[in-house]
């Protein structure tokens, strides 16, 4: 019995001494987060989110609000490569800026694609045709309800160098009659 008693003793006087370096509380950190100091959280070369961060860049537009739609939340738009559109010889204008979208499901490159640019006297404006869900990426159509699937697109007016006033239209509805009300919302650019 002494013997048993001595053991126990010893067992717990070994786990007191064992480390004097405190654990890390942080576990697993969800959403692309990183465990900082002992708390979840987004490094200095990220933009916290809330609950996920995404990743910094010079050309960074961010929308954040309520959204009426269940395809979008907030999310990221890097533009790059901007060039305005000029027709070619039939007429047609083919996108030659870029973009990368950046949300909780793709924070550091995201999907990216081309989007039309034009130099107007009013204020410069951007066009996405197809524009992906930022909570899905793929496919191209959101479920807006039963039986309704629309696809998006984005028309972008800057109202200065660091805003964006944009509009979301539905397009390619399965009901064209019932197409959802478009929806606004800014973007502003975070450094």
């Amino acid at each position: 019995m002494r013997e048993i008693i001595l053991f126990f003793v010893m067992a717990l006087l070994w786990a007191s001494c064992k480390s004097e370096e405190p654990e890390a509380i942080c576990g697993f950190c969800p959403n692309n987060t990183t465990c900082i100091e002992d708390i979840c959280g987004c490094p200095a070369d990220q933009f916290d989110m809330g609950s996920w961060c995404m990743a910094k860049d010079s050309n960074l537009f961010v929308a954040t609000g309520v959204f009426t739609s269940p395809c979008f939340e907030p999310f990221g738009l890097v533009l790059g490569n901007i060039s305005p559109e000029t027709p070619n010889g039939g007429g047609v204008l083919i996108p030659n800026s870029l973009f990368s979208l950046r949300s909780r499901e793709n924070t550091a490159v995201g999907f990216s694609g081309n989007f039309a640019y034009y130099d107007l006297p009013d204020g410069d404006s951007i066009d996405l045709v197809q524009f992906p869900f930022p909570k899905f990426m793929f496919p191209y159509q959101c479920r807006i309800e039963k039986g309704q699937v629309c696809s998006s697109w984005l028309h972008g007016k800057f109202k200065g160098a660091d805003t964006i006033q944009v509009q979301i239209d539905w397009i390619l509805c399965t009901k064209p009659d019932n197409k959802p009300q478009s929806f606004q919302f800014i973007m502003t650019r975070w450094r």
